[in-house]
């Protein structure tokens, strides 16, 4: 569930998203290569991470670079007033219930 939906396997929710981003451009980038990379602000960290790959290609899952940062990072913190990430509906009740 981590690398495919975003979903932290500590806490069960999905992983929060950087605070900011920001594009860097890249020192003697290869042919193939991204000329700018963009990087996100980890909430936990405060580091700049790189959220794509530096291969200027679609990826399948945009996200997979952030989640991997996350998923080692941020444990179960999440940003502050970041909550209600399910929607609770009958189903949620029942499964609270269980």
């Amino acid at each position: 569930m981590q690398y495919s939906h975003g979903i932290s396997a500590a806490s069960g929710k999905p992983f929060s998203p950087p605070l900011l981003f920001r594009m860097v451009p890249r020192k003697n980038p290869a042919k193939t290569d991204r000329k700018e990379i963009r990087q996100g602000k980890c909430h936990k960290c405060s580091k700049w991470v790189a959220v794509e790959g530096v291969k200027d290609i679609e990826c399948k899952v945009k996200e997979l670079h952030w989640w991997k940062h996350a998923a080692s990072c941020h444990n179960q913190s999440t940003i502050t007033g970041e909550e209600g990430v399910w929607e609770e509906d009958k189903v949620y009740k029942r499964l609270v219930e269980l």
